[in-house]
C-alpha cells in the first residue's frame, strides 16, 4: 500500500474509476480498461493491487462504509431483534437494487470470496449479541448468515409478486425469513 501522499492519491483515483467501470460495465473490464480511465499504465495499477479481484473487491468493500454504517445504526438500536434484522435485510435490498453491478460479483469467486467473507464479519458480532440476550435460531450463527445473505440477494433478484418497494421486502421477511431463522418464531399468518 502506498504510503506517501502521491502513492495514496493514486490509489484512491484508481479506487474511484475502478468503482466507475463497475457502475457503468458491471465485471466486463480488463486493468488495462481501468488503468487507461485512470491515465496510469498498467503496472501502476498493479504496484497498488496485486490482482484485478483485488482491485474490485477493495473498490466494492470500499463503497460500503456508507451502508454499514447506516447497518450500524440500525443493528445497535434499542428495537428488538426481530426489528432490527428485518430493518437491516429491507436497506440491504435497497442498496443493493440501486448498485446493480454487484449482482454480477456472485459468479467471479476471486471478488466473492472477500465480499461475502466481510459481509458475514460485519454481521457476526451482532447476531452473536442476540443469541447472549436470548434469542434462539434455529441453526448455527454461521448457516444463519449464509442463509440470510442468499435470502437477501434472492429478494433483490427476484421481486415476488407484490413488488419490490420497503414494504413488501418486510413483508416477506415477516412472513418467511423470521420463521425459518428464529426458533421461537412461529409461521407468519400475513
Amino acid at each position: 500500500m502506498a504510503t506517501n501522499r502521491r502513492g495514496r492519491e493514486t490509489r484512491e483515483r484508481l479506487l474511484e474509476v475502478t468503482m466507475a467501470v463497475l457502475e457503468s460495465r458491471g465485471l466486463e473490464f480488463t486493468v488495462d480498461d481501468v488503468a487507461a480511465a485512470a491515465g496510469v499504465a498498467r503496472p501502476t495499477v498493479h504496484r497498488h493491487f496485486a490482482t484485478r479481484d483485488e482491485l474490485v473487491a477493495t473498490a466494492v468493500l470500499r463503497r460500503s462504509n456508507a451502508l454499514a454504517a447506516q447497518l450500524t445504526g440500525l443493528l445497535s438500536s434499542e428495537a428488538p431483534f426481530e426489528e432490527r434484522i428485518t430493518e437491516s435485510i429491507v436497506t440491504m435490498v435497497a442498496a443493493l437494487s440501486r448498485a446493480r453491478y454487484v449482482l454480477s460479483i456472485d459468479g467471479d469467486a476471486g471478488v466473492a470470496g472477500p465480499v461475502l467473507g466481510t459481509v458475514n464479519t460485519f454481521f457476526r458480532p451482532w447476531l452473536v449479541e442476540a443469541e447472549t440476550e436470548g434469542v434462539r435460531f434455529r441453526h448455527s450463527i454461521d448457516q444463519t448468515l449464509e442463509w440470510l445473505l442468499r435470502q437477501t440477494l434472492l429478494l433483490v433478484r427476484v421481486p415476488g409478486s407484490e413488488g419490490t418497494g420497503d414494504e413488501a421486502v418486510r413483508r416477506e421477511v415477516h412472513r418467511f425469513v423470521l420463521p425459518a431463522i428464529l426458533a421461537d418464531q412461529p409461521p407468519s399468518r400475513k
